[in-house]
This record gives structure tokens, sequence and C-alpha cells, in this order.
């Protein structure tokens, strides 16, 4: 048995131009190598097909009647479908969590000690809404001085290898 990326594609494509249907393309209803039900099984775990399994006594499974599924669309689309855009990940972080993660820093600067003392102060005294826009400008700052950042980055990541 072997795993075969291009035919895997094949398939795929094949089912997608029967869509919403079961292919009756003879890729799939001229009795399937070992190969074939391997990799329409392999589809199937991964959910990009539907299909019919029978388990004989005696043998390898028998995959048939596949139908491709929109999981199995969106990932031959060359923009992922709607996968992609119905899997944005909203990060958001609550005022008292960035008012942490500011001290912090302000805590870690070479600033002096009354100076810190003075920034922390203000710091705690801003409204959420007065650290959203802190937190925009300092994001905006950060993007601006980005190829420092990279190079931060790159040094941090190269360090867990």
């Amino acid at each position: 048995m072997k795993l075969d990326r291009e035919l895997q594609n094949q398939m795929l494509t094949k089912l997608a131009e029967s869509y919403p249907g079961i292919s009756q393309d003879s890729m799939f209803t001229g009795g399937a190598t070992e190969d074939m039900n391997a990799n329409m099984a392999y589809l199937l775990e991964h959910g990009l097909i539907r299909a019919n399994v029978s388990h004989p006594i005696n043998g390898a499974p028998i995959v048939g009647g596949p139908r491709i599924t929109a999981k199995g669309l969106d990932f031959l689309a060359d923009d992922g479908g709607l996968s992609a855009i119905l899997g944005v990940v909203t990060v958001r972080f609550e005022a008292e969590t960035l008012k942490a993660l500011i001290e912090s820093k302000i805590m870690e600067s070479q600033e002096a000690p009354e100076d810190k003392k003075r920034l922390i102060t203000g710091l705690r005294s801003l409204s959420s809404e007065s650290i959203k826009h802190l937190t925009m400008q300092l994001l905006d700052k950060g993007l601006t001085n980005l190829p420092d950042a990279m190079q931060t980055i790159g040094t941090w990541l190269h360090s867990l290898v």
C-alpha cells in the first residue's frame, strides 16, 4: 500500500466534478486497486470524502461510492474556501492583561526607578479605551521597527531548535 498525493488529488478533482452527487467516473466504478482503496480510506479518515466501506472477512476494506465533502472542496480551493473564512481566530486581551504586560516591560526597562514609578502610576490610571489606544500605538511602533523585530523573532526561534 502506498499513499499517493497525485492519485489523491486526481480522486478529489474527479469527485468535485460530480459534487454534490456520487461520482460515476470509471476511476471509482471499475474495481479499485489496493492502493486506490488505501488512498480513499486516507481521504475518508481526514473527512475530505464520504464513502461506503465494507470489511470483508478476508482482505482489506473496500471503499465505494465516494463523494467529496465541503472540507474536500475547500482543500482543493486555491483560497482555502469557506473553511479559511470561517476558521478565523479572534484574539482578545482584557485591559487589565494589557496593563500587566506593559507594566512588566516598564519594570524591565533601563529607566530610573522614579520614572518607572511615574509611568506605572499613569498606566494604572488609564481607562480601558485609553489602554486600547496605547496598545495600538505600541503595535504600530513595533511594526515600524519590524526589521529589528524580525531579527529578534529569528534569534528566538533559532534558540528553540
